[in-house]
């Protein structure tokens, strides 16, 4: 009737536990939420408040947060903080903490998914082997 939306029942399931078995343990997070950290100081220069509920806040929750949107991959996360910051400072805007990330990081994220790009494999079968979520290309066995 157009007053929700439908979910689909099948594959919901499957998906949370595909989603279950690529999410790396607590130790690993926390060894990739502190790199993220020491990418985001080296950039701005900044670091942790020492008051606990202000470094919480502004801090590790959205270190986290942009950390999930790069799937927990280093490399990925590396990438998504220091586009977010390059387009924050292109549009003259401040940043005071990795809290400033979260709404830009989201953008970024959102347009790469709507605007990921169909197999070019000009006649050929080539093997799909991932996507960059960041530039909507994806990543062929062969390249």
């Amino acid at each position: 009737s157009g007053t929700y939306m439908e979910v689909p029942e099948e594959g919901v399931e499957e998906k949370r536990e595909e989603e279950k078995r690529y999410m790396p343990s607590q130790a690993e997070q926390n060894i990739i939420r502190k790199q993220a950290e020491g990418i985001f100081a080296s950039v701005t220069g900044l670091s942790a408040p020492t008051r606990k509920k202000e470094a919480g806040e502004l801090w590790w929750v959205p270190l986290r947060e942009l950390c999930t949107l790069a799937q927990w991959k280093p490399d990925w996360t590396e990438r998504l903080i220091r586009r977010s910051i390059d387009e924050l400072k292109a549009s003259g805007m401040n940043i005071g903490s990795p809290k400033s990330l979260v709404k830009q990081a989201r953008s970024i994220v959102a347009k790469a998914n709507m605007n990921a790009q169909k197999p070019d494999t000009n006649g050929k079968d080539r093997d799909i082997v991932g996507w960059d979520r960041f530039d909507g290309h994806l990543l062929y066995a062969d390249d």
